[in-house]
């Protein structure tokens, strides 16, 4: 049975107004939203059978945010969505994830034609696996993009502020020797360190697994940059208790950065933060030595 229920995330509401009457003539089942966070909310209780999005949702969350959730929810794997732009330089950055990209103006007969194309299932929807099956942390390739999406809205936005955060776990075990993440013996500490990290963390925040023992945040709308710190004090005190059975102590070293407008590229920060980590890693590193 095809779902004729499509959903419209648009904060022009006579943009919206006209896709509804469009599509509601092609015998379609349409409702608006017209921000992002309202379109957040129905979608927690609503799986419609097509979302048109738009890219540029305001101030607030970006339609870009939207789509990630859409993707890295199995409970939208039947739902196609067409996203709307009026800026094309943008389409790179979501065209592997979005059914369709159409760029603004969009013509009546264009837009009939192509949502009953796709409701009527000729071809299923784009999914996308984000999340990694064993801690279901965001896969590193997830993190990166989010990271790029992060860069490209600082510019757009001078008051967006985002950092990244590496936490590196030196994980002993009960003979005081360093227990391998690899092993499959410790698939469950390391999932219990990554139930730490969901469960300390913001729902917004993207927290992937890099490798091994080392995992990545990224903290976005950050109301100043000392909220980082406190991001990195309570992430401290969740792993000051061992992580379970064959885990005796759990150190913690950390390296980040918050944004900067003289960053060139998405991968600035990134660098920062594993500059600052390195950094703390040899001082640890010295630290022990001394008390050898």
């Amino acid at each position: 049975m095809i779902n004729n229920h499509v959903l419209v995330i648009e904060d022009d509401k006579n943009i919206a107004e006209y896709f509804q009457a469009v599509l509601t003539l092609a015998g379609l089942e349409v409702e608006v939203l017209l921000s992002a966070r309202e379109g957040f909310l129905r979608l927690s209780g609503s799986v419609p059978g097509l979302i048109l999005l738009d890219m540029r949702l305001g101030q607030e969350i970006g339609g870009e945010d939207i789509l990630y959730q859409i993707r890295s929810n199995p409970r939208f794997d039947d739902t196609h969505v067409i996203v709307v732009t009026g800026y094309p330089n943008t389409v790179h950055l979501v065209a592997d994830l979005a059914d369709l990209v159409l760029i603004k103006p969009v013509g009546i007969d264009q837009l009939t034609a192509l949502a009953k194309r796709l409701l009527a299932f000729e071809k299923p929807p784009k999914t996308h696996s984000f999340r990694d099956p064993v801690t279901n942390l965001f896969t590193y390739d997830f993190f990166q993009t989010r990271l790029e999406l992060a860069y490209e809205r600082g510019k757009r936005r001078a008051e967006f502020l985002y950092a990244v955060i590496l936490f590196q776990l030196d994980v002993r075990g009960a003979d005081g020797e360093p227990v391998d993440a690899n092993l499959e013996s410790s698939l469950p500490l390391l999932v219990e360190a990554s139930r730490r990290l969901q469960q300390n963390l913001r729902p917004t925040d993207t927290i992937a697994r890099e490798n091994g023992w080392k995992f990545i945040t990224l903290n976005e709308d950050l109301r100043r940059e000392d909220d980082m710190n406190v991001i990195i004090e309570r992430i401290m005190k969740v792993f000051e208790a061992p992580l379970g059975v064959g885990a005796s102590r759990v150190e913690v070293t950390y390296g980040a950065a918050a944004r900067n407008p003289n960053y060139l590229t998405a991968q600035d920060i990134l660098k920062i933060a594993n500059h600052a980590l390195a950094v703390a890693l040899k001082k640890a590193a010295v630290s022990d030595d001394a008390r050898l």
